[in-house]
């Protein structure tokens, strides 16, 4: 059995439609995640700023040693 011209155009276009679905399906998940880990990040950031300031001292200890 041979295709026609309009069996062939035809395929290609279920072919197109498949490919639009597939990518807006990507790009959605892809906007997810991005949105998933920009939460997590603010959260992360919102519990470090909760939490007391820890001394500074090992900062100025450890610039000592590297100046010796």
């Amino acid at each position: 059995m041979y295709l026609s011209a309009h069996d062939i155009a035809e395929g290609r276009q279920h072919t197109l439609n498949n490919i639009q679905t597939a990518s807006a399906a990507c790009v959605g998940a892809s906007e997810r995640l991005s949105s998933l880990w920009l939460q997590l990040g603010r959260d992360q950031l919102n519990s470090m700023a909760r939490q007391p300031v820890p001394s500074m001292g090992w900062l100025s200890s450890l610039q000592h040693q590297q100046a010796v």
